[in-house]
C-alpha cells in the first residue's frame, strides 16, 4: 500500500510542487541542483542495499528451509503418528519467509529523472532558470526511488518477522514429544 497525505502520493507532491513553485530570479540555487543530484543517488543506493539484503535472507532462508525439512523427516520419531506434523507449521513459515524475501527482491524499473534528450530539449526551452527547474524532476524521481525502497523494506521484514516464526516453530516437535512422553 502506497503512503499518502490526504490522498496525495510524494510523487503526486512533487510533481505539483516542480509545476507551481516559481524561482525567485535573485537566489542562488547552484547547491540545490547538487543536493538533488546526492540526494538520487542516497535513494537508489538504499533501494540496492535492500535488494543485497533480500537476496542474502532468499539464500539463507532456501539453505535453511531445505535443512530443516530434511532434518525434521529424519528425525522426528514416528510414534504417535501426528508427531511428524507438528513441523509443518515451521516449513509452512519459512516457505512463508521464503516468498516475502523473493518479493522484495523483485525487480522493478527505478525511477529515473528525465532522460538526456529531454534534459537538453528543457534547456532550450527554459533558458536561465533550466537547470533548477530541472532539479525539481530529481525530486520527483527520489520520492518515486524513496516508495520503491518503503515498499521493498516492509516485505524484507515481514520475511524476517516470518523467519523467527519458523525458527520458533521448530521447536514445536519436541515440545509435543515432551508433553506426549509425560502423557503417553
Amino acid at each position: 500500500m502506497e503512503a499518502t497525505l490526504n490522498g496525495w502520493t510524494p510523487e503526486d507532491k512533487a510533481r505539483e510542487f516542480a509545476k507551481t513553485h516559481a524561482l525567485q530570479h535573485a537566489v542562488d540555487y547552484g547547491w540545490v541542483i547538487k543536493y538533488a543530484q546526492a540526494h538520487y543517488e542516497r535513494m537508489v543506493t538504499s533501494a540496492r542495499i535492500l535488494d543485497e539484503k533480500a537476496s542474502g535472507v532468499v539464500n539463507y532462508l532456501g539453505a535453511m528451509t531445505g535443512i530443516a525439512a530434511v532434518v525434521a523427516a529424519s528425525q522426528v520419531p514416528r510414534e504417535p503418528s501426528w508427531l511428524p506434523l507438528c513441523i509443518l507449521p515451521a516449513i509452512v513459515l519459512a516457505v512463508a519467509a521464503l516468498a516475502c524475501a523473493l518479493k522484495a527482491r523483485m525487480s522493478t524499473d527505478m525511477p529515473l529523472p528525465p532522460r538526456i534528450p529531454s534534459a537538453v530539449e528543457f534547456a532550450e526551452s527554459c533558458g536561465d532558470t533550466a537547470e533548477v527547474d530541472f532539479a525539481l524532476y530529481f525530486h520527483q524521481a527520489c520520492e518515486e526511488v524513496k516508495m520503491l525502497a518503503l515498499r521493498k523494506g516492509k516485505w524484507l521484514n515481514a520475511a524476517l518477522w516470518l523467519f523467527l516464526a519458523a525458527v520458533a516453530a521448530m521447536a514445536l516437535p519436541a515440545i509435543a514429544l515432551a508433553l506426549c512422553a509425560h502423557t503417553c
